[in-house]
């Protein structure tokens, strides 16, 4: 989702340039037609710090297995809005600045290294690492855990481990967040009819 977002931007990170998209694109339905705004709008939405309208809490979490992967694939093969590669400088910045200010605003952070991946197989180490970071992320390890992500091999393997981990697609995420903060409105008591 990082790099989605980054690919919709361009180098160095704004905040101002990210928000100003997320404004244009927030009432449009999900799923989006371009994923990527989809991926933007999840992150957008999960800076609040809550999942709903009330005072369940949110918060983002990262690994240093993440946060390589969001650096050496912005350097090999992202581009930015302009169709230019990341620099190392600007890579790390999306870490520094992006990554980091979300997991600061959630109340979120990083589990740090992964040394033994989950569910590999029939995850393979990569996605293994990512699911490892969703089941050690916070401190109430009985928490509902939610990975986000449009990769369809792993939202599609990841139910067979039978954890506590959702795997769903920023569309989805999207929608049940709109879904947890729409306001809900009392119903009227029954009344029998006349006869």
């Amino acid at each position: 989702m990082w790099l989605d977002a980054a690919t919709l931007i361009t180098q160095p990170f704004s905040w101002d340039e990210f928000d100003a998209i997320a404004r244009s694109v927030n009432s449009l339905p999900a799923p989006h037609p371009d994923v990527r705004y989809d991926c933007l709008r999840a992150i957008a939405m999960s800076r609040t710090g809550f999942y709903d309208s009330a005072n369940q809490r949110l918060e983002v979490w990262t690994s240093a297995h993440i946060d390589r992967l969001v650096i050496s694939k912005a350097l090999e093969v992202v581009r930015d809005r302009a169709g230019r590669r990341w620099t190392q400088a600007t890579a790390e910045g999306l870490v520094e600045d992006f990554l980091y200010q979300v997991l600061d605003d959630t109340g979120g952070g990083t589990v740090g290294d992964i040394v033994v991946p989950m569910g590999n197989p029939p995850l393979d180490h990569e996605d293994g690492c990512v699911y490892r970071t969703a089941m050690d992320a916070g401190d109430d390890h009985m928490s509902r855990k939610v990975i986000v992500t449009r990769d369809r091999s792993f939202r599609q393997s990841a139910p067979s481990i039978g954890t506590f981990v959702d795997v769903v697609t920023p569309a989805e995420y999207v929608s049940e967040l709109r879904k947890a903060r729409r306001p809900t409105f009392p119903r009227p008591p029954f009344r029998p009819s006349e006869p």
